[in-house]
């Protein structure tokens, strides 16, 4: 369920809508259930299933793109159909397709967040920055960092767009009682530990505080920390939007991102927004007017900031509002698969 995913289907599509042939490929390994002489671990996995059941699994399920599962890890090249270029959207997948033959086409990395950030694999990560491969990158930011810190010039942007059938949002009120909305995930880069001590920051100053929350597993923390919780474990798709415009404020707490899908999804939805300065924040926040950026892991500042949001008047909030939303209006996934297409058809060309 990463936001990867779904932004590197999304791209796929709007190339199918403009007349090319894209195959997604990708890894579809089952997880292998627990021995039988382990009930206490079925136990668990059974009701992992159950809870899970009816849930969207992942962003591939379907597409109009052409999906090809591959059963193995990792893929390689005879799993891949010939092309004229080969795109890789992770590092490791870089690896991968750099041994790939010619009748695979040019070969493209596509770079979706700062990968090296906090990583054990650091020097395989900037290999691959390295590699004789046309770079596309999803933030100014991201091409402003693959030039400074790894020497990679030529780096052409492909922003994330926004799926105007799913998110939009007319002019909307400000809630009666302040309500705050976020992502929940464990992974280490989204850094719920700075976002959980932050709203009960919100909480003790606003004590009336409403706090709306989605995610593709249940919290493990306790949900009682707040007294007006709401998760949504995997709702289905066309129901996030409704849950974007229930909040007054949305807010991020990433340590490192590349142009996050919330993000977007959330202005197009009229919220104002609160995030760390994770790299990319810049593209999409004009600081002060549609929302703040506070440094990472300083949750007493991410908590003023939603404070500030949360308490402005009705006409301040909904200027905010509309701010954010006349940004939305630069993303989107046919403009950037304008770009993307320009891109590809000048490196066939130089080929």
């Amino acid at each position: 369920m990463f936001g990867g995913i779904k932004a590197g289907r999304l791209i796929s599509e709007a190339m199918v809508r403009k007349g090319h042939r894209v195959n997604i490929i990708y890894c579809d390994i089952p997880k292998a259930w627990p021995r039988i002489w382990q009930p206490s671990q079925i136990m668990r996995r059974c009701w992992r299933e159950l809870k899970m059941s009816g849930k969207e699994k992942h962003h591939l399920e379907k597409s109009k793109a052409n999906l090809i599962p591959v059963p193995v890890r990792p893929i390689t090249s005879p799993y891949v159909p010939d092309a004229d270029v080969t795109i890789g959207t992770w590092w490791e997948v870089i690896e991968w397709i750099s041994k790939f033959p010619d009748s695979k086409g040019i070969k493209v990395d596509f770079v979706q967040g700062h990968d090296a950030t906090n990583s054990g694999e650091k020097e395989r990560i900037v290999a691959t920055y390295k590699l004789p491969m046309l770079k596309i990158a999803v933030s100014p930011w991201l091409k402003r960092v693959l030039r400074d810190k790894y020497s990679v010039n030529n780096v052409i942007v492909v922003p994330n767009g926004i799926d105007r059938k799913q998110f939009d949002s007319q002019p909307r009120d400000k809630n009666i009682n302040p309500t705050v909305g976020f992502v929940f995930s464990n992974h280490p880069i989204k850094d719920m530990h700075t976002a959980l001590k932050a709203l009960m920051i919100v909480q003790k100053n606003l004590p009336s505080l409403k706090v709306i929350a989605f995610g593709s597993y249940w919290p493990d923390f306790d949900k009682h920390i707040f007294r007006n919780f709401q998760y949504h474990c995997r709702p289905p798709q066309h129901k996030i939007a409704e849950i974007y415009r229930k909040t007054d404020c949305w807010f991020l707490s990433s340590i490192s991102e590349g142009l996050p899908m919330p993000l977007l999804e959330a202005i197009a939805c009229r919220c104002p927004i609160v995030s760390t300065d994770y790299g990319g924040a810049n593209d999409v926040i004009d600081n002060g007017v549609n929302g703040y950026i506070v440094p990472v892991r300083e949750p007493d500042m991410l908590a003023n900031a939603i404070s500030k949001v949360l308490s402005l008047s009705e006409n301040d909030w909904r200027r905010m509002s509309e701010v954010s939303y006349q940004i939305s209006k630069k993303f989107d996934w046919d403009k950037s698969a304008a770009i993307l297409e320009k891109a590809l058809m000048g490196a066939i060309e130089s080929r």
